[in-house]
This record gives structure tokens, C-alpha cells and sequence, in this order.
């Protein structure tokens, strides 16, 4: 199999992987809501994090499951979200956090996995917002708020600056291959969702694949990664395709995390297209600290 390096979305590599640091990592910065009430505010403020709390995997039984920190991908409470009932306002308060999307995860696939009872999730999910809701096994920091606002009176208790510069230029202004070029090099059709497919250029060189089928098997997007140099990559780059008719769906944003989760490439080395600059900029911002 031939793998070529121009895809939809971006692109390749700028010279040897050896120019940057091994550690580098994906940004993979994510916006999310944590709602509080005036009450616990303080105590949030002096320990400096948002704490683990129960999370409700069980009906009958504390902490059966890992502790978390609850997050909503909605900016406004008024869908429930399990917030009333407290002599608290709980809506009043909204902390804005800036996490790892791979330290989040959704809560009905998490809780699902997490064996759960389906009952008692639907009773759960009748709070209202579930289709929102994101849980972090992990405290979520005061280096990751963004900004806390009273929502009562619409004034940012604590805010922090948020650089909009664009991190990721594009580096090549068109495409050298077509969606059809590249489509027919891989198995089709294929179980519906992401699967792993090994390309191999000899019997010792090959390509990490990933391919995106739909419901039907069809084959709808496609993930390069190269462990190893060969003929045309250097040991580190990616490439990703999908599909002209099946863009901006969010399926090469699936990619690049299943990617990121498996192999943690440096973004830093590949090349860009304009599409896939703006796709890594908008799943991406830097971290400005928090100002009182």
C-alpha cells in the first residue's frame, strides 16, 4: 500500500521530527462550565481547585464509582442540571475551566462504562442537560479557570486574558491529491466508527492508519500516522482526509483525538493546510493565568 502526504485537513511534515523535543504534545484545550453556589465559592477559591464529588453511579450505594468533578459543555444553567433542590443557588456561580479534552470525558458513555444502571441513569438524566454533561476524574485547578461570573448580576468575579492569536499557520496553500486518489487504498467496507488498520510499505515499514466508516461501511475519513521514517515521511507526521461531502461533521476532529490518545504527535512538525490550521485552532488556545 502507498500512502500519500496531502490531505484535507493537514498535512505532512517540516523536515526531520529530531528538531523538536521528545515530550511535545497536542494542545487539546477544551471549554467547559462548572456551576456553584455564593456559599462554597470561598471555600473553592482558598483550596484553589474544583474538588472530586460523588458521581452518582449507584442508586443505593456512596461513591461507587470515581469521584468527579461535574462539567456541561452549556453556558447557561436553565436546563436543570441537576442544580435545584438546595437551599444554595447552585446557578448563581459559573466557573469557565480550560481542560484537557482527554482528561474529560461524556458523562452517559463514562457512566455506561462504569456499570451503571440504565434506569437509574434515565432518572438521573431527567434533571435536565445530560446530553451537556462531562465528568473529570481529575480536580480541575485554578491554573485551568478562565474566568467565574455571578450570573445574578452578569459581573466576572475573576477573569483571566485569553491570547487569540492563532497558533497553527497553513504552510501549503492547496492539495496534490484527491479524496478518490487516496479512498481506495484501504479495506471497504468497514465496521461503522473508527478502526486501526496497518499499512504495510515492506515488512518492516508501515503506517499506522485509522478510518472512519459510517453506519452504512463506508469509509469516510482516514488518519496517516507514520511510526517510522520511509520514502515520503519522517517518523512522527500525520496526515488526515475525510471525505468532501462528509466535512465539517466532526470526523477528523474523532480522528486527531483517537490519534493524540494512541501516539501524542507533535503538532509542531507537520504542515498545514488553510483547512486544517483553522480545524487545530479551533480545537486549541493558549493558557493565560487568572487575574483577580
Amino acid at each position: 500500500m502507498r500512502v500519500h502526504s496531502d490531505p484535507v485537513c493537514f498535512v505532512g511534515t517540516q523536515g526531520s521530527s529530531r528538531g523538536f523535543p521528545p515530550d511535545a504534545a497536542w494542545n487539546w484545550s477544551m471549554k467547559l462550565y462548572h456551576y456553584t453556589s455564593p456559599d462554597h465559592l470561598p471555600l473553592i477559591v482558598e483550596a484553589g481547585y474544583l474538588k472530586l464529588v460523588e458521581s452518582n453511579i449507584s442508586r443505593s450505594r456512596e461513591h461507587a464509582g470515581p469521584d468527579v468533578v461535574w462539567l456541561t459543555s452549556s453556558p447557561t444553567p436553565a436546563a436543570g442540571h441537576g442544580l435545584s433542590g438546595s437551599r444554595n443557588d447552585k446557578k448563581r456561580v459559573r466557573f469557565t475551566v480550560d481542560v484537557d479534552r482527554r482528561s474529560v470525558q461524556k458523562w452517559r458513555a463514562w457512566a455506561k462504562a462504569r456499570g451503571i444502571a440504565s434506569d437509574w441513569m434515565n432518572e438521573l438524566a431527567r434533571a435536565g442537560g445530560s446530553g451537556t454533561w462531562w465528568v473529570s476524574e481529575r480536580p480541575i485547578e485554578s491554573s485551568q479557570w478562565i474566568e467565574i461570573l455571578d450570573l445574578s448580576t452578569g459581573q466576572p468575579l475573576a477573569t483571566r486574558s485569553v491570547n487569540q492569536e492563532e497558533q497553527y499557520q497553513p504552510t501549503i496553500p492547496f492539495l496534490a491529491y484527491s479524496w478518490e486518489s487516496q479512498v481506495r487504498q484501504y479495506p471497504q467496507p468497514g465496521l461503522s466508527g473508527i478502526q486501526y488498520f496497518k499499512g504495510d510499505l515492506s515488512p518492516t515499514v508501515w503506517v499506522d492508519c485509522l478510518l472512519y466508516y459510517d453506519a452504512t461501511g463506508e469509509l469516510i475519513g482516514i488518519l496517516n500516522h507514520y511510526p517510522m521514517d520511509n520514502d515520503d515521511e519522517v517518523a512522527g507526521s500525520v496526515n488526515v482526509y475525510v471525505r468532501p461531502d462528509r466535512q465539517r461533521q466532526g470526523i477528523a476532529t474523532q480522528l486527531i483525538d483517537e490519534c493524540a490518545r494512541r501516539w501524542a504527535p507533535n503538532p509542531a512538525q507537520q504542515a498545514y493546510t488553510p483547512s486544517g490550521a483553522a480545524l487545530l485552532n479551533s480545537m486549541s488556545t493558549n493558557r493565560p493565568q487568572i487575574r483577580d
